[in-house]
């Protein structure tokens, strides 16, 4: 008898042990949610989730990179909407100043007027987003544009504010987040320059040159407005872009979750299922003991 019930006892600590383990395993999966705890319970699982971790942290990288492209975009869709509306200021005064019922201390009033509009179109030529100069290229250290002592304005450095930013958004996929100054206000129509002669037309009282100055302004508007569009296209791209890889980060998360998270319900009846098994060895287990001490005694 003695034989039977160590070979009884030695087969009941190997169940109550493989029971434990299980019971363990779906205690853990209950408290920590996670069905991989270890490398060790899927290594191809395992292995599968580092990758889409790695997948998901890149991610976060390019949504970094969206972030800062649309910032810079509105800051720059606000400094073009800006410098329109005192080019419209600037078209109101001159098909004022252009009228024959103008006089000439009007028209130098006028003026005053179409001054205080450049050093505006100035200030918004050379705003910074960050530290950087959203028209400067990669100018850092001085605005891209500057008043000279004749009123006129000049580009600081020729060589830089034609350098482009660029954002990637997604591999294979980049965006120009800025334009250049030069494009912007100096060729094609020279915004600074229209301004400066309507200003001194107005205060020479030359009414044709007042007029073609106006003529001039109008190109100036086109121009602003077409290089806001582009702003515009550039900002709908990097937020289609975004939603693009929002969906792709909920796809990836959802694959990660179903490889490591734990089903919560059945990993509970799973635990009560083998919490009942624990319990049943165990009383087993301790009949075996009594049965023992009996056969001891006999």
């Amino acid at each position: 008898m003695r034989i039977t019930h160590d070979v009884e006892s030695s087969q009941l600590l190997i169940n109550l042990n493989k029971v434990k383990t299980q019971r363990q395993k779906y205690f853990n999966q209950l408290t920590s949610g996670k069905q991989l705890e270890k490398p060790s319970d899927d290594p191809a699982g395992a292995a599968r989730v580092i990758q889409l971790n790695k997948v998901l942290a890149q991610s976060e990288y390019y949504q970094k990179n969206i972030d800062d492209a649309k910032s810079f975009l509105a800051a720059t869709e606000a400094s073009l909407s800006a410098v329109s509306e005192n080019v419209q200021q600037a078209l109101t005064i001159g098909l004022r100043g252009s009228s024959d019922t103008t006089g000439e201390e009007a028209r130098k009033l006028l003026a005053d007027q179409v001054d205080y509009i450049l050093d505006r179109v100035l200030a918004e030529s050379n705003r910074q987003y960050g530290n950087k100069y959203i028209f400067g290229g990669t100018v850092v250290k001085e605005a891209p544009f500057e008043k000279q002592d004749d009123n006129t304005i000049v580009m600081t450095n020729e060589d830089a504010i034609d350098n482009a930013h660029i954002r990637e958004l997604l591999k294979g996929d980049q965006v120009q987040v800025n334009l250049s100054g030069r494009d912007v206000f100096i060729e094609g129509t020279n915004i600074f320059d229209t301004l400066v002669d309507l200003r001194n037309s107005l205060e020479n009282n030359d009414r044709e040159q007042i007029q073609a100055a106006y003529m001039q302004l109008q190109d100036a508007a086109t121009q602003i407005t077409r290089y806001s569009g582009i702003a515009g296209l550039r900002y709908e791209h990097v937020t289609n872009v975004e939603q693009t890889l929002a969906d792709f980060k909920l796809q990836t998360e959802a694959l990660r979750s179903s490889i490591e998270d734990a089903d919560v319900a059945t990993a509970a009846i799973n635990y009560q299922s083998i919490e009942t098994i624990y319990q049943a060895n165990l009383q087993y287990g301790a009949k075996i003991l009594q049965n023992s001490i009996l056969d001891y005694l006999a």
